[in-house]
């Protein structure tokens, strides 16, 4: 069996967008806008780049989502304000507190999520250990 070490590569990614990102991500984007932003967080993140120009058919050879549904799910992100255009150039939004995602709650009603975000850290048998709680704030809509 081949070593672990020569075969693979790691991303450093904030360990803030991290904990976010898979707690929200993975309960309130479908399929599609989960595979986008992952591959993003690869393409830009992955290559210590806050932006990158990724073209839809790049997006649609790695991820599988078709090339139909390419801009459609870019546009919903960008809406949820997860990423972020300058230009042809896309990339996360890093600060979690911006993103606005929207649930339905019950009949016809769209409530927006907002992620309220609290950092600190808690001292333990003398080592500082670093925390972060997030909590969704509803938003009601008018």
């Amino acid at each position: 069996m081949a070593d672990l070490k020569d075969n693979v590569r790691f991303i450093k990614l904030p360990w803030r967008l991290l904990r976010m990102g898979y707690v929200w991500i993975a309960r309130y984007l479908s399929p599609y806008e989960h595979a986008l932003w992952w591959f993003i967080v690869m393409k830009t993140l992955g290559y210590q780049k806050d932006l990158d120009w990724i073209s839809n058919s790049q997006i649609e050879n790695s991820t599988g989502i078709p090339l139909s549904h390419v801009p459609r799910t870019k546009k919903k992100l960008l809406e949820k304000k997860m990423i972020t255009r300058d230009g042809r150039k896309i990339g996360i939004e890093q600060d979690a507190g911006k993103w606005v995602i929207t649930v339905t709650k019950g009949k016809r009603k769209s409530w927006k999520i907002r992620i309220d975000i609290k950092e600190g850290s808690e001292v333990k048998n003398g080592k500082d250990y670093p925390y972060i709680e997030g909590r969704m704030i509803w938003v009601k809509p008018s």
